[in-house]
């Protein structure tokens, strides 16, 4: 009898799509505590929302803790598709019945997420790991489900909405071929060695001992401009010396208009999970799906 599942994973940003700004335009979702809060306090009916492919869905649960400083959330979608309602065939004999639920009533999915959101002075940024359940909902359909509740909880504040939620992909196929396939890279982010600063290329003092052990260069596009060259010439110097680069993270647009970032960092990590499941059910058992995105999700 089967007593596991494979899952598969995937790792994405959340962030807002400002709609009147040029610089700084993509901003982490900083606010989705308080938005992930705001849709639990509503009755379970109202948190239900109908997607646009006969599927609806509603969050169902989450669990926030903190993590030396950071904010992580551990939750599930529940999701069905309505007005379907084929008969049953027994697996065993190959006989046939009706199905005796009602034509509003769906077998339930689950989707399960965690969040880690980073609040740092110098570095704020929002990961989600997901799993990919072809039969619960997608980080697309998360991400309409978010805002139609945004709207609400900013119409509540009587305040104007100013941005759309959108979600970067953190794409793990190779860096290079990745990189390559950019029409634009908007953002480099360099991480290097403390030594850098006392070396001939800064001349600055050696007594480095307050400095933490990665220096961090932000290097931003001007308009209608793109850092991809730049981005290659610093990808062959990661994992150079002690004095070399030690991690890229790189954020750019395809030729589709998707935001995507990708990391030298996340590339080998795991895209499939092995999760216990109910015998009874078949179901994912949400406890072990739960500790294994965390220990995905808190090395980010």
């Amino acid at each position: 009898m089967q007593t596991t599942k494979l899952r598969q994973i995937e790792y994405h940003t959340l962030v807002k799509k400002m709609w009147r700004m040029e610089d700084n335009a993509i901003q982490p979702l900083m606010e989705v505590v308080d938005l992930l809060k705001f849709i639990k306090r509503q009755a379970r009916a109202k948190r239900f929302y109908e997607l646009k492919n006969s599927k609806c869905c509603l969050l169902d649960d989450f669990v926030v803790e903190n993590n030396e400083g950071n904010i992580l959330i551990c939750g599930l979608f529940k999701s069905a598709i309505k007005d379907f309602r084929p008969k049953l065939i027994n697996t065993s004999t190959a006989v046939e019945r009706d199905n005796p639920k009602e034509k509003k009533e769906g077998e339930i999915e689950k989707t399960h997420f965690c969040i880690k959101v980073v609040n740092e002075a110098e570095y704020q940024e929002v990961f989600i790991v997901l799993e990919k359940n072809g039969y619960g909902i997608s980080i697309n359909q998360i991400i309409e489900y978010l805002n139609e509740f945004n709207k609400k909880l900013i119409k509540s504040k009587n305040l104007k909405r100013s941005y759309t939620i959108k979600h970067m992909s953190i794409l793990r196929s190779d860096f290079r071929d990745v990189l390559g396939s950019m029409n634009r890279v908007r953002i480099a982010e360099i991480h290097m060695n403390k030594q850098l600063l006392g070396s001939d290329a800064l001349n600055y003092s050696n007594r480095q001992i307050a400095v933490k052990e990665d220096v961090v260069l932000m290097v931003k596009a001007k308009k209608g401009f793109s850092l991809q060259e730049f981005s290659f010439d610093c990808l062959q110097k990661v994992g150079g010396g002690p004095a070399g680069i030690s991690r890229m993270r790189v954020w750019g647009n395809t030729d589709d208009g998707q935001h995507i970032l990708i990391d030298t960092e996340l590339f080998g990590k795991k895209t499939e999970i092995s999760c216990d499941i109910n015998p009874d059910t078949g179901e994912v058992k949400t406890f072990s799906i739960y500790r294994q995105l965390k220990e995905m999700i808190i090395p980010m």
